[in-house]
Order: structure tokens, then C-alpha cells, then sequence
């Protein structure tokens, strides 16, 4: 028997997903960054956004700039949904 002809045994990586995850397409963990973000920038957008229109009459760019901001926002979070249901 030839040396290239022994089997290799499977490769041991180290922390591999679950099973569970791996079975489910491999999206699952995504969604705990998904949400994770969302909930980070939803309080980013608030403390933005509060303080624009607190302070806005100082800056008026700021309250032209809030459409802006509002839709690049919803174009990022349609863009991650879309990027996670691909998988």
C-alpha cells in the first residue's frame, strides 16, 4: 500500500460553528450581528438625531441633512436584510 493511498482522517478545527448553525444555512449567527447593530445605530440615529433638532437652529444644514440620513438608513438596513436572506 502506497503512502498516497492511506486515508486522511478529517481535519480538527477549532471552534467550528454548532451544528444547528451550520445545518441552518449559516445565517443564524448573522442575525445576532444583525440585531446587535440595529439596536447600536437605532440609539446612534436617536442621539443624532435628538440632538439636531435640539440644536438645529444653530445648524440649519442639520435639519436638511435628516432626509438624507433617514433614507441612506433604510437603504443600509435593506441592504444587510437582503445581504442575510441571500444566504
Amino acid at each position: 500500500m502506497a503512502l498516497q493511498d492511506t486515508p486522511l482522517p478529517p481535519p480538527i478545527v477549532p471552534g467550528t460553528l454548532p451544528p444547528e448553525i451550520i445545518a441552518g444555512g449559516g445565517e443564524a449567527i448573522l442575525w445576532v450581528f444583525f440585531w446587535f447593530a440595529f439596536i447600536v445605530t437605532a440609539g446612534f440615529a436617536f442621539g443624532l438625531i435628538y440632538h439636531w433638532l435640539r440644536y438645529g437652529f444653530m445648524y440649519p444644514l442639520a435639519l436638511l441633512a435628516l432626509p438624507v440620513y433617514s433614507i441612506g438608513a433604510l437603504v443600509l438596513v435593506g441592504a444587510m436584510l437582503s445581504g442575510i436572506a441571500s444566504l
